[in-house]
């Protein structure tokens, strides 16, 4: 009868077993991060190589260790552009509010922004320059 006495976890001193755990960590994080799909298939992949010497009385062997895991699903915002027509200078923004010049209330710390995140108190102090005054003038 044959005895073969051979722990994948235990080889290389332990450290195959270190490796397998390291992996395992990384798909129970990707399984956690809720930017993945949940539903998507990981894989552990451990591919143990054996090369045997010329004597074929001691075998040379190696552990790889790889895990297979779901990317993370893109995430997507929409960006305000625009031209400053005196200076020429470009501003972009990424839009707060959901929709072009609407404001909102920000969660975050309970004030009214503008579409571009930023408090209407604040805006209220600047200049207001009434473009459609200015084309009727023209």
């Amino acid at each position: 009868m044959n005895k073969i006495n051979m722990d994948i976890k235990s080889l290389a001193f332990g450290e195959a077993g270190e490796r397998i755990n390291a992996e395992m960590e990384k798909i129970a994080q990707n399984i956690l991060d809720l930017n993945t799909d949940a539903l998507k298939e990981r894989k552990l992949i451990i591919e143990v190589g054996f090369k045997p010497n010329a004597n074929r009385d001691a075998i040379e062997t190696s552990v790889q260790v790889a895990s297979k895991l779901v990317k993370q699903e893109k995430t997507v915002t929409t960006m305000l552009i625009g031209q400053d027509y005196k200076t020429g200078a470009i501003e972009m923004n990424e839009l707060k509010s959901g929709a072009p010049g609407q404001m909102y209330f920000d969660p975050e710390d309970s004030t009214l922004k503008d579409d571009k995140g930023q408090e209407v108190g604040e805006i209220e102090n600047a200049k207001i320059i009434d473009y459609n005054k200015k084309k009727t003038s023209n």
